[in-house]
């Protein structure tokens, strides 16, 4: 008997593969976010160009940021890389 795409026994092995090819994907996917490896990524970043120009102007923008501002705000803005400068009052 020839298969097709009804057959029950295929429908089981195709259904099987996807599994498989699922649980591979997901452990891969579990791999490559675990904290560990989210860290190292972010510490990766930050030694970088890119990352040390972010962490720069986020200092400075921290910095310039009032001391009787808002924490919260500071924090907020730190966090977007915003590059702000304060109007004159």
């Amino acid at each position: 008997m020839a298969e097709n795409a009804s057959d029950p026994t295929r429908i089981e092995r195709d259904l099987d593969q996807t599994r498989s090819r699922l649980g591979s994907h997901l452990s891969e996917l579990q791999d490559r976010i675990s904290p560990g490896q989210v860290l190292g990524d972010m510490m990766g970043y930050f030694r970088g160009s890119e990352g040390a120009e972010f962490g720069r102007n986020a200092k400075a923008v921290i910095q310039d940021v009032p001391r009787t501002g808002d924490k919260a705000l500071r924090k907020e803005v730190a966090l977007q890389g915003t590059d702000i400068t304060r109007q004159p009052t």
